[in-house]
């Protein structure tokens, strides 16, 4: 059995693998920063949303449905 590997192939698997070590590994650094602000924002807008007044909170929704 001839299990020799080609150039394309082997240009493919180098090209995944830079792809990995150059982009997708950088990338996980920012999984814990970016959590961490989805979080506060959410708190942020939602202890916002619960303050707004009743009236400004319909028009709000009339804009948001274009009533």
């Amino acid at each position: 059995m001839n299990a020799s590997l080609t150039t394309t192939t082997y240009g493919i698997l180098m090209t995944a693998w830079l792809m990995l070590v150059l982009f997708a590994i950088p990338l996980l650094a920012f999984n814990k920063p970016l959590s961490d602000l989805k979080v506060r924002t959410l708190l942020v807008y939602s202890a916002r949303s619960t303050q707004l007044p009743f009236k400004e909170l319909i028009r709000v929704v009339k804009r948001l449905l274009l009533l």
